[in-house]
């Protein structure tokens, strides 16, 4: 019960919490169990399809890398850690001969896991789907590898593949090559805005400028610094002084907020601060206890907004 395997019964008793699912256990970094995930094994609808251990004393989502204890003796001898989302891909990864995946719990990788991939190598292969849901993952999750300094390359998926798909469609000397050619984090963000904003027009060269100044005022190593803003210039076809100049601009003052028009960070951007589906969720999860239990296994806290209090959650 304390481990979150069983829960009470209403009357008494206890049930099993795995019932009719598909067993992954969850180890730590030197691969003891420390918890569980299951995958539905039926159509069932009003069902989850992954259903996670708990928060115990042992088990913090958020402090482990699924498979890193099988995986770290790779990392080490490679230099490189690859990270892709799913349980299943990482298996399908280490049953191919690519035994340095690993995987967050969740979708939000946060400082904590990005510091354990730190201890073991400075290169990171983030491995995400091209559809536009993978690539806002692959900059979320570059976020707290490149303010530690990690060297970060990108290698997206063909359209409709995942890694466990792709190998089996593919094979392994295709998705080795794959990984060989993945681009450094940089380069795929310019691009992707690139793709998003045209940077031949006045507005896009903002819209670009908007969103990458900001990575590089957080870059520590000057000459890294100096290169990515070098390259940023070029592409907006800019002196390189004048990026420096905003990225000065943002340090000192933050970025400018727009009074007359909405955050241009995406065609798509995000509801601002007080997401009404948050107070939506909440409803929900007062009026049935089994969203109550799905939440807390399937929520991440870093989803959300400033005004709502995590811990009503």
């Amino acid at each position: 019960e304390s481990a979150g395997l069983a829960l009470q019964r209403e009357g008494g008793g206890h049930y099993d919490r795995f019932r009719g699912r598909l067993m992954f256990c969850i180890g730590d970094e030197q691969g003891r169990v420390v918890g569980f995930s299951g995958r539905i094994l039926t159509n069932d609808k009003d069902q989850p399809k992954y259903v996670n251990s708990p928060e115990t004393a042992i088990f913090q989502k958020g402090k482990i890398l699924f498979a890193l204890g099988q995986a770290k003796r790779s990392i080490l001898d490679d230099k490189l850690a690859i990270v892709c989302e799913g349980q299943l891909d990482t298996i399908t990864c280490h049953e191919a001969g690519f035994t340095n995946v690993v995987a967050p719990h969740g979708t939000a990788f946060t400082e904590q896991p990005a510091r354990i991939l730190k201890r073991h190598t400075d290169e990171v292969v983030l491995m995400f789907d091209s559809d536009d849901a993978g690539q806002k993952a692959a900059a979320r999750n570059a976020e707290p590898l490149w303010d530690l300094g990690v060297s970060i390359r990108v290698a997206l998926l063909p359209a409709g593949h995942d890694p466990d798909s792709f190998l089996k469609a593919n094979g392994a000397d295709a998705l080795r090559a794959l990984l060989a050619n993945a681009p450094g984090f940089f380069d795929f963000l310019l691009q992707r805005l690139s793709n998003q904003f045209d940077p031949r027009t006045e507005r896009g060269k903002m819209q670009i400028a908007e969103q990458m100044v900001p990575w590089l005022c957080r870059i520590r190593e000057p000459i890294l610094q100096a290169t990515f803003a070098q390259r940023t210039a070029s592409r907006l076809d800019v002196r390189e002084e004048v990026v420096r100049q905003a990225m000065k601009e943002s340090a000192r003052h933050g970025p400018r907020p727009h009074d007359d028009e909405p955050p241009i960070s995406e065609p798509d951007a995000e509801l601002p601060v007080g997401l009404p589906a948050e107070q939506t969720l909440l409803h929900l999860m007062l009026g049935d206890e089994r969203i109550i239990e799905t939440v807390g296994q399937r929520l991440d806290q870093p989803w959300l907004s400033a005004r709502v209090d995590a811990d009503m959650i």
